[in-house]
């Protein structure tokens, strides 16, 4: 995957999150609820999640950060009203719902949209840090250093990666189809349930549930990314 990319809004990024060596940093199912719990908290505020998926050693995202003037609102509105945003909150203030109405005295956002989005990663990483830290006494460097992002230009790559990530515990040999893991977005995105996930976004980049669902029958050669046979052995480690 491509290092280091800048950030724009409205745009979609495939970005995973990595354990230093290759370690072990989920180890069961409150570890990784409590990581899902924590996107809402670090992600949502910044950019819109339209896929995720978390295994042992690393989380695959699928990303699409919100202008400055969102990042400013959002951020006051929880602010003012100590808002614990879900993607129902998100969905409203996309279609003009929040009719929050910023102070004359309000500070406007003023940094870089790519700073932001890399200081609410760093803070979602950093407070799972504090917790395996508690709970395991953990010590040393828990996540990778390097940055692993990729620009998604095209709706078919949009589609093709959020079939790879859902599938991704499928390519490890972990399970045998994408729902039968527990720790993904396919299950809200079927359901509707709209907790992180505003799942009408994502349907309709497949057309239609019906699609969405078939889409995730098919094989990773048929539909998910297909890697270059050199990049298999290195795509098993991610």
């Amino acid at each position: 995957m491509k290092k280091n990319i800048e950030f724009i809004p409205g745009c979609y990024y495939h970005e995973v999150l990595k354990a230093n060596s290759d370690r072990i940093i989920f180890n069961d199912a409150a570890d990784r609820n409590f990581f899902i719990q924590k996107m809402g908290t670090f992600l949502l505020p910044c950019c819109e999640l339209l896929a995720y998926v978390i295994l042992g050693n690393h989380v695959h995202l699928l990303i699409r950060p919100h202008p400055g003037e969102i990042l400013a609102k959002l951020s006051l509105k929880l602010q003012l009203l100590n808002l614990n945003l879900s993607a129902y909150h998100l969905d409203h203030y996309l279609n003009h719902k929040f009719n929050i109405e910023l102070p004359p005295d309000a500070p406007l956002y003023s940094g870089t949209i790519h700073n932001q989005i890399r200081f609410c990663l760093r803070s979602l990483k950093h407070s799972y840090d504090s917790y395996l830290s508690r709970k395991y006494e953990t010590k040393g460097v828990i996540w990778s250093r390097d940055k692993y992002t990729q620009l998604l230009p095209y709706p078919e790559d949009i589609s093709r990666t959020i079939v790879y990530i859902h599938k991704n515990p499928v390519l490890h040999g972990m399970i045998h189809q994408p729902e039968e893991w527990q720790f993904s977005s396919i299950h809200e995105i079927m359901a509707r349930e709209d907790k992180l996930i505003r799942s009408q976004s994502v349907i309709e980049l497949f057309g239609s549930l019906k699609n969405f669902k078939e889409s995730h029958l098919s094989t990773l050669d048929e539909f998910g990314r297909k890697p270059a046979k050199s990049k298999i052995k290195d795509l098993l480690q991610i």
